[in-house]
């Protein structure tokens, strides 16, 4: 049986700063391939470094206790992408003859440079990949130099050849995420020790689960709308329902804590109102009391939805409020009337209690001008008040 081993690489950011707490998560996206890859009959495994517990330089004892490993797959945004470059470099001198995919939002943008230029890594999966990544390890078991599969980019002769990528159009078809690789123990551990260390008490430690993928928004600046292919797709609400089933039943001493919630990875879980709505529904009457958290745009959050949100215990959200100044909103096409989108989307969620709310903001565009900028941080900052 070929096994593929996963590496979750660390973030570049100072541990010792809060900031850990944000990336104290498994990733979702590669449980998600592994799920994918076992139902067509391959093994798995996963190395997260992000973990702390494994440091790089205890990677290869780590690699060398795995047996029978053919395929290494590492998942990377650009911030990761110099690490990335780094250990796929040591694992070819280490490891000849194994593969290296590479994919994530970096990769998937920019298929040819990652493997142009005598680069350790050999194939790229681009965009989504839970369809095409066992077809293309299909293709190779059978010593295929003639890929047809989509979504993907290799080198041969110097040259990088790409087969474009199509999106995953039914969700509910792809399998629980491979969950049973991680200790997700581990990772709650850990934040509870980040929290003390900085005295946080309202931050819960939040276990990725995904609703839906695309959004309809057009925002310049928003890699999603290549990646998702700018088509919106969502799970049915019983399919969200059984996924945090599996979560109480596979980790029941970990959800019955209060600091424990939900955080829907979602580009923007509000766009499909009524599996919203039948969602939230379901999940009052299978009495899953557990928090949860979600990104949406200003302009979704009406009143009604705001309050059934609540009501099903949403406790946090993320809003794209992007500027602070109508002209910045119009310039990068994020489809808001004016700040004010924010000022309202803020104030109902409050009204029903939802108080962790992060709204995010864009600086240093390329249209942007001085006042532009001070105009914005003048929001952010009246905002927050």
């Amino acid at each position: 049986m070929s096994k593929i081993i996963f590496l979750n690489l660390e973030f570049p950011i100072n541990y010792n700063s809060p900031h850990i707490l944000e990336i104290l998560a498994p990733c979702l996206g590669q449980l998600s391939l592994a799920a994918a890859l076992r139902n067509r009959g391959y093994e798995c495994d996963m190395i997260d470094l992000s973990l702390l517990k494994i440091y790089k330089e205890n990677l290869w004892d780590h690699l060398s206790k795995l047996n029978d490993f053919e395929y290494i797959g590492i998942s990377v945004h650009t911030v990761q992408y110099n690490m990335m470059m780094q250990i796929a470099n040591e694992i070819k001198e280490r490891f000849r003859d194994i593969k290296i995919f590479a994919g994530g939002p970096h990769p998937s943008l920019l298929p040819k440079s990652v493997l142009m230029n005598n680069s350790p890594i050999d194939y790229v999966i681009i965009n989504e990949g839970e369809e095409s990544f066992p077809k293309l390890l299909d293709e190779l078991k059978v010593k295929s130099n003639n890929f047809r599969t989509q979504g993907i980019a290799w080198k041969e002769d110097k040259s990088v050849y790409i087969n474009p990528s199509k999106p995953i159009l039914d969700l509910n078809s792809l399998p629980i995420p491979a969950y049973d690789l991680i200790k997700l123990n581990e990772y709650y551990e850990l934040f509870k020790d980040y929290s003390k260390r900085y005295g946080y008490r309202n931050i819960s430690f939040r276990i990725p689960l995904e609703a839906s993928r695309g959004c309809p928004g057009n925002c310049n600046f928003c890699c999603a709308r290549l990646i998702l292919h700018n088509k919106f797709r969502n799970k049915s609400p019983n399919r969200i329902i059984e996924e945090i089933e599996f979560l109480y039943k596979n980790f029941p001493s970990i959800m019955k804590n209060d600091d424990v919630g939900i955080s829907f990875v979602d580009n923007n879980f509000t766009t499909n109102k009524k599996m919203v709505r039948d969602f939230c529904k379901l999940k009052n009457l299978n009495g899953f009391d557990v928090k949860w958290a979600v990104l949406s745009r200003a302009t979704d959050l009406k009143d009604d939805l705001v309050k059934i949100m609540s009501e099903a215990n949403m406790t946090g959200i993320y809003i794209g409020g992007e500027s602070g100044d109508l002209a910045g909103l119009k310039a990068m096409r994020k489809g808001y009337n004016g700040p004010n989108d924010t000022i309202q989307a803020v104030s109902r969620c409050l009204k029903y209690s939802v108080k962790n709310i992060v709204v995010s903001f864009f600086i240093g565009a390329p249209w942007e001008k001085y006042r532009n900028v001070i105009k914005t941080l003048k929001f952010a900052y009246n905002l927050y008040k």
